[in-house]
């Protein structure tokens, strides 16, 4: 048993200190380069959002720049992710539909963060993820079952 212990233990520091050296590998070697990453929240509470590097053509201009906005139907039916260039308006998708045991839910709206998102003059400046709202309407009661 002790001899088990002790080839475990043995194994354990083999791996770590392989595991060292790559990381030390990695650190000597030149940094490639990455997109450039935001470290401040949007002032609307989202998330932080990754901004990319714009693409550039021969003469300096940038190229289309093509965001991807992805929608959270929050336990409706499901919205497909959309790709949308810079700038641009984006086109409002199907209103999603839900309901559940507990009762049935009135679409209340696309948000970004605490701020509903406007289709008619919001434009799209980067990757985001737009959350839908909900509210419980009193529609549906779920049923009473009566004990045997």
């Amino acid at each position: 048993m002790k001899k088990k212990i002790f080839l475990i233990g043995l194994l354990l520091l083999t791996l770590t200190a392989a595991v060292a050296c790559d990381v030390e590998e990695s650190a000597s070697e030149s940094p490639k380069e990455s997109p450039s990453v935001s470290s401040e929240l949007p002032e609307d509470g989202g998330e932080k959002e990754e901004e990319k590097e714009p693409e550039t053509g021969g003469d300096g201009e940038e190229t289309d720049v093509s965001y991807t906005v992805t929608f959270d139907s929050d336990g409706g039916t499901a919205v497909a992710s959309v790709e949308v260039k810079k700038g641009e308006k984006l086109t409002e998708p199907t209103t999603p539909q839900k309901s559940s045991a507990e009762g049935e839910y009135e679409f209340l709206g696309w948000f970004y963060g605490n701020e509903e998102w406007d289709f008619a003059t919001d434009t799209v400046s980067g990757d985001m993820t737009l959350v839908a709202q909900w509210k419980k309407t009193d529609g549906y009661t779920k049923p009473f079952l009566p004990k045997d």
